[in-house]
């Protein structure tokens, strides 16, 4: 028995949910030019599963993969669930996702891949009740990224709280690396306080009606405790890690695009302190790892 072509088969069936002759006759004429490869038993056993069997079978595939959805892209949906009050329907809005994409290996990765363009290419009418649906997709989907992304055994977190005892000249000689489990975003409206309000009522947050001024850069990370973190940073900083992607960088080149949108008036003592900070922040939310030291790299030519 070939299993794959019978499994192929029963797959469609379920998931195409192809319309089925109730007449026997029809259903085994319907099914051996559907699927040419099955043999004449397992064409006969096909036939002899109750069609309603299938349909039970659809429905409970599809509310499990609504499921998974709803838990990945939860204030995605409440939002086109509002905006479209109420006129689009999620589960719906999942058959038709199947039928547009079909989820063929059962990975989750590439479910909520097939969501992210289904939505923005081909239910463009859906982004168009509200242009912030199209940035709480890439929210969403970012932060389901960060959480799955494999982390190499290069490199080590790090508590900056180790270079105090270096010099200044050695601190900035520091090597760092952006972890790989980073992603970057810009938003119009700030998706990192709207997340955050979500999580505390599951009411739409107001946050998600008001455009900012100015774009907000941000981060999306893992910390040591396998927890999302985002992180608002300037354009600057934003530009010269997507710049370097994950190769080592020094500190001090970092620190240049950390100062290029501060104001420079405060002491060189006041500046290095709030540096130290938010590399402090950076590191502890699983954006910034440590490379080499002045020290370990000494060691390491010796």
């Amino acid at each position: 028995m070939a299993l794959a072509h019978v499994l192929s088969a029963l797959r469609s069936i379920i998931l195409d949910e192809l319309p089925l002759p109730s007449d026997v006759g029809e259903r085994s004429a319907y099914l051996s030019e559907r699927f040419p490869n099955l043999t004449s038993e397992e064409l006969e056993d096909l036939v002899k599963i109750d069609e309603r069997k299938f349909r039970i079978y659809s429905d409970s595939i599809y509310a499990s993969e609504r499921r998974v959805l709803e838990s990945k892209f939860p204030m995605t949906f409440a939002l086109i669930a509002e905006r479209s009050k109420g006129k689009v329907k999620i589960p719906v809005l999942v058959r038709e996702l199947q039928r547009v994409r079909p989820w063929r290996t059962g990975l989750v990765p590439e479910l909520v891949e097939n969501l992210c363009h289904f939505l923005v290419e081909d239910r463009k009418d859906i982004i168009a009740l509200d242009p912030v649906l199209a940035e709480t997709i890439r929210f969403e989907r970012a932060r389901f990224f960060a959480a799955r992304q494999e982390v190499p055994d290069e490199g080590s977190n790090f508590a900056p709280t180790e270079l105090l005892a270096m010099s200044v000249d050695q601190v900035l000689a520091v090597q760092l690396r952006c972890r790989n489990v980073t992603r970057f975003e810009t938003f119009q409206c700030d998706l990192i306080r709207a997340w955050h309000d979500f999580g505390e009522t599951e009411d739409l947050p107001v946050a998600l009606s008001e455009r900012l001024e100015t774009p907000l850069f941000a981060l999306c990370s893992r910390d040591a405790e396998n927890n999302v973190r985002w992180t608002s940073v300037g354009e600057p900083v934003s530009a010269f890690l997507q710049r370097v992607q994950f190769a080592p960088f020094a500190l001090e080149a970092f620190a240049e695009a950390y100062l290029a949108d501060k104001n420079t008036d405060g002491s060189p003592e006041q500046l290095f302190a709030d540096l130290f900070s938010f590399v402090q922040v950076l590191a502890e939310r699983g954006v910034l790892e440590l490379v080499s030291t002045p020290m370990t790299t000494a060691v390491n030519a010796s």
